[in-house]
């Protein structure tokens, strides 16, 4: 296929609307994101979750600007070409899409916090698939068909069955409204860029955002203690979250939501929890109950209705 390029030098590699490709990345982006909870287990005693969040999304930044200039994905002056003539920054959509992707780890790890892991990750996961449909109808996309209504019910219900089936369960109406925000700033997040890949390149997308989002989220550098950082395991950790678990995978979360609408990209990121609980198995030995094996499985289920129902429409994008 023909590669397009924009104004500011980017150019956007072999298109994937509507293809079958999309909905597996947009899965393996979940699944790197799954491994979040694992490694943040796995960090040194004091590191707390706000700063972790500035961590994740700082080394990200960081390793998706080496890969562009690697790549040369720019002109021949990086830095000018993004500030001069990135679509990204000439767009306003990116604000929504980086506020989106920095309001999201505060209001979640605040919520979690409050209400609990149960209630927090239940609440947050349920509100972001049913906000991205209503924005996604806003936006005159068209109301999410029979198929996303059935899957992402089914992987609410999953994701239900899968954490509350762990344990004790706390529930704070000021630790729900932090969820639904969490929530709502993930499909924020969607929305938005699923706006700027309509004109946009992916490469010209993801590292604006994330830049900005790095911005907003500096002054936690300064709230927090960092010793933790400077341990070989904190150092480890950091560039698990940085590189693995946020900057690939949302840059195969955002390449794969080219092809697939935005309702949907949200309601397969419900692979997450599943890879988490799954990660936390084999890894922290923790042990999976009854219940929590049967919300895989409901999981699972919704994610193959809608994996398949996006291969079998052609996408609106």
């Amino acid at each position: 296929m023909n590669k397009l390029s924009n104004k500011a030098g980017y150019q956007r590699g072999p298109s994937i609307r509507n293809s079958r490709v999309a909905p597996l990345m947009v899965l393996a982006g979940a699944f790197f994101w799954g491994t979040t909870g694992t490694a943040q287990a796995l960090a040194p005693e004091g590191a707390h979750p706000v700063l972790v969040g500035a961590v994740r999304i700082t080394v990200s930044a960081l390793a998706l600007l080496i890969i562009a200039m690697v790549r040369n994905s720019w002109s021949k002056r990086p830095l000018s070409g993004l500030l001069e003539g990135s679509p990204a920054f000439l767009n306003p959509w990116l604000l929504f899409s980086s506020l989106g992707l920095a309001g999201y780890q505060p209001l979640f790890f605040s919520a979690v916090s409050l209400t609990g892991v149960a209630v927090g990750t239940v609440v947050t996961l349920g509100s972001a698939p049913i906000c991205s449909g209503i924005l996604d109808w806003y936006l005159g996309r068209g109301k999410p068909g029979l198929v996303w209504v059935v899957a992402t019910a089914l992987a609410i219900a999953g994701c239900a069955v899968l954490v509350f089936g762990k344990g004790d369960v706390t529930v704070s109406p000021v630790g729900i409204l932090l969820a639904v925000g969490a929530g709502f700033s993930f499909a924020l997040y969607v929305g938005a860029s699923k706006q700027l890949l309509v004109n946009h390149a992916s490469g010209a997308v993801i590292l604006p955002a994330f830049i900005i989002a790095t911005l907003m989220l500096s002054p936690s550098w300064f709230l927090f203690s960092k010793a933790w950082l400077f341990t070989p395991r904190g150092l480890a950790v950091s560039l698990h979250l940085g590189i693995v678990a946020t900057a690939l995978a949302y840059i195969l979360f955002t390449r794969g939501l080219q092809g697939v609408r935005a309702p949907t990209a949200v309601t397969l990121s419900m692979a997450e929890p599943v890879t988490a609980s799954l990660l936390g198995v084999f890894f922290l030995g923790e042990l999976l109950s009854v219940s929590a094996l049967a919300g895989i499985l409901i999981v699972f289920s919704g994610l193959a209705i809608v994996s398949i129902g996006s291969l079998r429409v052609r996408t609106r994008v």
